[in-house]
């Protein structure tokens, strides 16, 4: 997205200068967001201890994100303007969500032939659903969206609950 860097700094309640100072450019700003996203991630993943359901809840939180951060349209222009940032996202994700995955598979949660790059589309596909609720509630359109998935994933349908 390429909102002008005025806007962003005014949202933040910086001058131009100041961001400027502190992010050389737009890819540095976007790289600073999207570390920001990575930490809470990985820390929301820490306070989840050793849950073996921990995968299943980072599925939930980051399709809330893609939602939350308007990640459709941001991913679309990444991937095409910045690739090489694009695929620098899509490897910390992968990394963040590596030892998730394996507690899910071990525990017999999901199949055990999923891939994290599968997980990532299925964030999309979870976000997606959220958008789609006829009523607005995007909680409930993830959770319609995660029983229909379920079968692909390999996730047992006790597993789903919040």
């Amino acid at each position: 997205m390429d909102v002008p860097l005025e806007k962003i700094a005014d949202r933040a309640l910086v001058g131009r200068t100041t961001l400027q100072r502190n992010f050389s450019d737009r890819d540095a700003l976007t790289a600073a967001v999207m570390q920001h996203y990575f930490d809470d991630l990985t820390e929301q993943i820490r306070q989840w201890g050793d849950r073996d359901d921990a995968f299943l809840l980072c599925l939930r939180a980051l399709a809330n994100l893609n939602i939350a951060s308007r990640g459709f349209q941001k991913l679309a222009s990444m991937r095409e303007k910045t690739p090489s940032m694009y695929w620098h996202a899509h490897a910390g994700l992968e990394n963040i969500l590596k030892a998730p995955l394996a507690r899910a598979k071990a525990a017999g949660l999901v199949c055990a032939d999923l891939k994290v790059g599968d997980a990532l589309l299925a964030t999309q596909m979870l976000a997606a659903g959220g958008l789609a609720e006829p009523s607005g509630d995007t909680a409930i359109g993830i959770e319609r969206a995660m029983r229909l998935l379920m079968p692909a994933l390999g996730i047992p349908p006790k597993t789903t609950k919040k």
